[in-house]
């Protein structure tokens, strides 16, 4: 299931003009291009995160831009679950690549603790710093279809 996420104003600009483009060196072009492969008048799931998820049109031009068109009505996504994580803090390596499975279950709150063995440096590090591992989340959510998504 391929669900191309957009920002809310690439949103706002379709519904505005009637299409977006975007560019060959974006990395949602390129998985249009590449791994979709979009026949002439064809159409793709989209989702706008906090929104929902629809269907726009797509043209791929011939330097590789992606034009997506069409009027986007966006229906609301499933409810996230009421699941909340306590965990003692993994090592720092460890929490980095955590925060990915742990965005893909949907939870709805993670909350780091001590332990009986757990460094206090480990809270210090750049795994709890989320500017490290927020940006790749929302697309590590979509990939499990939770649009939701707060940090």
């Amino acid at each position: 299931m391929n669900l191309v996420l957009l920002l809310c104003q690439e949103v706002e600009e379709i519904n505005k003009t009637g299409f977006v483009l975007l560019p060959a060196t974006d990395r949602r072009a390129r998985h249009i291009v590449t791994v979709l492969k979009p026949t002439p008048g064809s159409t793709i799931r989209v989702g706008c995160v906090g929104v929902g998820v629809g269907r726009a049109s797509v043209v791929v031009l011939e330097r590789g831009e992606v034009r997506l068109t069409g009027q986007l009505s966006l229906s609301a996504t499933p409810s996230q679950p009421h699941v909340e994580l306590l965990l003692a803090m993994p090592r720092p390596k460890v929490m980095m690549r955590l925060w990915s499975v742990l965005a893909q279950l949907g939870l709805r709150r993670i909350v780091l603790t001590n332990a009986w063995r757990v460094e206090k440096p480990y809270f210090s590090s750049q795994a709890t710093d989320p500017s490290k591992y927020t940006p790749e989340l929302p697309l590590d959510r979509v990939r499990k279809g939770f649009l939701g998504f707060t940090v």
